[in-house]
């Protein structure tokens, strides 16, 4: 197993996905005094108190579940958090003529001059490209949590 290492310079969609309390539902052991009690079972009868098993709700915390290919038709992608688990979910353009941004192997030396100009040139692309998927971001995850921005994304694969 190799890790190949990844550097995204442009525009790019930072949206802020925390965890927060909610419930989950499965099937386990209702009664209380059990050992078992909430534990998921996939019997009819809990095996430790012959209770019968029946739904169960426990507090948990959960990330907003978000699939941004289906969503965006393959359109943006997501990089980087696949690897590792943020609160930050990071998405770039996923064709070459939407957005701006290079992807960078770092394996080679490259260089990308470029000035201010540049980086609000790019960021507002970014903007007018997507303008219908950073509308849908922000009503999924709330219009505090969703900027654009331009900078350096590092990831590994």
């Amino acid at each position: 197993m190799s890790v190949q290492y990844h550097s995204y310079v442009g525009p790019y969609i930072k949206v802020n996905n925390p965890e927060k309390e909610s419930t989950e539902k499965y099937h386990g052991c209702p009664k209380r005094t059990c050992g078992k009690y909430r534990h998921r079972i996939s019997d009819q009868f809990c095996a430790n108190c012959g209770t019968k098993i029946e739904l169960v709700e426990v507090p948990c915390k959960s990330r907003i579940k978000f699939d941004v290919y289906e969503e965006f038709d393959e359109n943006l992608a997501e990089i980087g958090s696949h690897y590792c688990i943020t609160d930050t979910e990071i998405f770039i353009s996923n064709k070459e003529t939407l957005g701006a941004g290079r992807i960078l192997d770092c394996e080679s030396c490259t260089e990308i001059p470029f000035d201010e100009s540049v980086i609000g040139t790019e960021t507002r692309k970014m903007e007018n490209d997507f303008s219908k998927e950073i509308t849908r971001l922000k009503e999924v995850f709330g219009e505090q949590n969703v900027s654009v921005l331009w900078g350096v994304v590092a990831y590994a694969s």
